[in-house]
């Protein structure tokens, strides 16, 4: 849990460092529009101040006017841009938290599967432990059976030379 709460941590990290990188990138274009208008500026400065053009009202207004339209234009397309960055890197962080989803739950998968594979291991242990008490106990008692049969025999072959013994005293006498 630890892990994912750290992984969680890391790609709200990464989210901020990709706003910041697109903040970045705004002001960058912004900077770079503001040195594309400079010239327009100048030239608009240059048509004010030359004395051989001389603007009624009408046209200057027309003038400031169309510059004006001019820079909304560029603040609205800078605009524009930013969003559609800001909409792709939403697509591309969806994409890559349903990608982290599916990855966290063939985890969990594999967590359990490798829980499972250990509990049917320990079960094979004690069975096996089991079937070795089983084997000890069975060799024990035959061992033991074994030792029993071995006596008998021997107390059964010493009453038969105990028998033969005196047949053959008897058949001395006779």
């Amino acid at each position: 849990m630890q892990c994912f709460t750290q992984k969680k941590n890391k790609n709200q990290e990464d989210e901020e460092e990709e706003l910041d990188v697109v903040k970045l990138r705004y002001m960058e274009l912004d900077q770079e529009e503001q040195k594309k208008r400079k010239p327009i500026r100048a030239f608009f400065n240059e048509f004010q101040e030359q004395s051989v053009l001389q603007l009624d009202a009408q046209d200057y207004e027309w003038l400031r006017v169309k510059f004006q339209d001019l820079k909304e234009a560029l603040k609205t397309n800078d605009e524009k841009i930013w969003q559609k960055e800001m909409q792709e890197n939403k697509q591309i962080q969806h994409q890559q938290k349903v990608e982290l989803d599916q990855l966290l739950e063939i985890f969990t998968e594999q967590r359990y599967k490798i829980r499972e594979m250990e509990a049917q291991k320990e079960k094979k242990i004690e069975e096996l432990d089991e079937m070795k008490k089983t084997y000890l106990k069975v060799l024990i008692k035959t061992s033991a059976i074994k030792k029993e049969l071995i006596n008998q025999q021997n107390k059964f072959a010493d009453q038969v030379h105990l028998v033969l013994n005196q047949i053959q005293e008897a058949n001395l006498y006779y």
